[in-house]
Parts: C-alpha cells; structure tokens; sequence
C-alpha cells in the first residue's frame, strides 16, 4: 500500500507541478498530505477485517491479549474505527468540521490552494488507488 501511494503521489505531484496554479511549495504539501492519507484510509478496511477474523476465528492463537476478551477488542476497535473514520474525513475535507462547529477556516491560507484544486488532487488520488485495488481483487478472482 505504502508503495502504490508513493508511486500514486509521485504521479499526482507531476501532474501538480504542470496543471496547477498555485505556490509549488503548497501543491507539494496537498499531495504529501493525500499519500500519508492513503495510509489512514488502509485503516478503514483493516479494522472491521480484524474484528471479523477476531469473531470468526476465535480458535486462532493470537500473540496478543486484549483485556475482557472478543468483547474487550471488539470495543476498543470501534472506538479506533470511530477515530479512522473522522481522521480520514477531516484528511478528505478540511475545514468541514471546524465550519460545523461555527469556527472560521480559510482554505487558501491553511493548504495555499483552492478546495477546489485540493478536492481535485485528494479525491483524484483516491479514486485512482480504489481503481487499481479494484483491478487487483478482479485479477485475483480470476485466478482462483
């Protein structure tokens, strides 16, 4: 995963560096922002995976303990996915909460680039990643 967001990065930096109007300093910093986040959002499929091999493979040793039990660590992973969940949104869609809550947020004074560019270049990257994880679990069906 580490290594698709860095290549996926590198791509979208490229493509930033030569479509976008902006401070160079400040499209390096949105993209750098989209490859960290790619790894957050591994998160959102990992956990609930984890909580599923916990349920249904109780039998499996673990080099783990997680205090209470299934329950226990069926808790305590909602309360990490709960936090996943709203890292990875505010990530996707800064100042969204903050505009929730009433406070003030300038866009172009925190990232130095429109939404709109940001929308284009975060999103973008994500669709992209979704589509080669989507080709990758279709050439694996094919080839069981």
């Amino acid at each position: 995963m580490n290594l698709l967001s860095g290549i996926t990065a590198t791509l979208f930096m490229v493509a930033a560096m030569n479509l976008a109007a902006g401070d160079t300093a400040a499209v390096f910093g949105v993209v750098l922002t989209v490859a960290i986040t790619t790894l957050l959002l591994s998160y959102l499929v990992i956990v609930p995976a984890l909580i599923r091999l916990r349920l249904h493979r109780p039998e499996v040793p673990r080099p783990y303990r997680v205090p209470f039990g299934s329950r226990g660590f069926v808790t305590y992973a909602a309360v990490v996915y709960a936090w996943i969940v709203l890292g990875s949104w505010v990530a996707l869609f800064p100042g969204t909460l903050k505009r929730l809550f009433g406070l003030g947020y300038d866009f172009r004074d925190a990232w130095g680039v429109s939404r709109l560019t940001f929308e284009a270049f975060t999103l973008g990257t994500v669709v992209l990643l979704l589509v080669v994880g989507g080709l990758g679990l279709r050439g694996r069906r094919r080839g069981q």
